[in-house]
C-alpha cells in the first residue's frame, strides 16, 4: 500500500495507570517513523491516529454518554479540547517534534462525537489555509460514525476549517505519492459533506 498507518494509545496521558507506558511508546514511535521515512519511495504517506484528538473545538462530551467527561458546557466560546486540561500540551510537546522530524502527513482522531477538519497546524498555531504542500500535519476529527449522541461546538478555533455536528464517517483514498483525499460522508443518505485533498510534491521532514 501507499500509506504507513500508525495507531497510538493516548491513554498514557490521561490515565494514571497507563502513564508508565508513555516513554516506551515514544521510543517505539520514533523508531517506527524513522523506518517509515526511509521507505517513503515505496510508501510515501505517513498517517498517525488515536482515539483522542490533538486539536478540536468541541465544547461538550455528549452529556454522560462518554463516561469520562463533564457533560454540556457553554458553547459560546472556543476553549480548545477543553476536556483534556493541561494534558493536551504534554501530548503536543511529545508528539509534534516527532511529527515534524519525520514529516507526518495527517493525524486522525475520534472521541469527539462530531466532525472537524483542521488547517495545517503546529504548536496551536495555524501554518497556512492550504492543503497544497502543507508545512505541518493536517488534523481530522471524526468521531460520529455511530455515536449515541452528538457533541456541540463553540466558536471555531483559529485553525478550524469546518465543523459539523452530525453522524458521518470518512474514506481515505490515494493512488500515488502526490494526492491523498479524505472524504466525509453523512450517514443520512450517504451524502458527501466534505473533501480534504492534500497535495504534496515531496514527502520530507518539516523545516
Amino acid at each position: 500500500g501507499l500509506v504507513h498507518f500508525v495507531s497510538l494509545d493516548l491513554n498514557v496521558y490521561y490515565f494514571d495507570t497507563e502513564g508508565q507506558y508513555r516513554q516506551g511508546q515514544l521510543d517505539w514511535l520514533e523508531k517506527d517513523l524513522e523506518a517509515a521515512q526511509s521507505n517513503r519511495a515505496q510508501v510515501p504517506w505517513i498517517i498517525l491516529a488515536s482515539h483522542y484528538p490533538m486539536y478540536c473545538s468541541s465544547v461538550t462530551l455528549a452529556g454522560n454518554l462518554h463516561n469520562d467527561g463533564q457533560g454540556d458546557e457553554d458553547p459560546g466560546s472556543f476553549k480548545g479540547c477543553w476536556s483534556y486540561g493541561g494534558a493536551i500540551d504534554v501530548v503536543r510537546g511529545d508528539l509534534e517534534p516527532l511529527m515534524k522530524k519525520f514529516g507526518v502527513d495527517l493525524y486522525f482522531a475520534g472521541h469527539e462525537h462530531d466532525y472537524e477538519s483542521i488547517w495545517p497546524v503546529w504548536n496551536n498555531t495555524i501554518v497556512s489555509k492550504s492543503f497544497v504542500d502543507p508545512k505541518a500535519p493536517v488534523h481530522i476529527v471524526t468521531g460520529a460514525g455511530g455515536a449515541p449522541a452528538l457533541d456541540k461546538f463553540g466558536d471555531p478555533a483559529p485553525w478550524t476549517r469546518r465543523q459539523l455536528s452530525a453522524w458521518g464517517y470518512g474514506r481515505i483514498t490515494t493512488e500515488n505519492s502526490t494526492v491523498l483525499t479524505y472524504t466525509h460522508v453523512l450517514n443520512d443518505g450517504d451524502a458527501i459533506y466534505d473533501e480534504v485533498v492534500v497535495a504534496k510534491s515531496s514527502h520530507e521532514p518539516f523545516a
